[in-house]
């Protein structure tokens, strides 16, 4: 389990990412291996945010990089207050 965390900050709003090894769902005979991540969006600003639009950068050494951007995060668009946090 990867203990790694990493993040950025942006006009008051601090993103982390953590990744994790997904060992059922990896196959290191093929080898395949699979990681998930977990997210957490902080605002440390003095006003109340909303994620509206979210656009990550997702860097795979193996596979390659890609991108993901769309709406709020996994259907919501969460309304943060200075101290709130949401995680997925």
């Amino acid at each position: 389990m990867s203990t790694n965390l990493f993040y950025q900050l942006t006009d008051g709003i601090r993103v982390s990412v953590r990744p994790l090894y997904a060992p059922m769902h990896s196959d290191p005979a093929e080898p395949r291996y699979v990681f998930v991540y977990r997210i957490r969006i902080e605002n440390v600003s003095e006003h109340t945010a909303q994620l509206m639009w979210r656009h990550w950068y997702i860097h795979d050494a193996v596979a390659g990089d890609s991108e993901v951007e769309g709406e709020g995060v996994v259907g919501e668009q969460p309304v943060l207050a200075l101290g709130d946090a949401h995680e997925y």
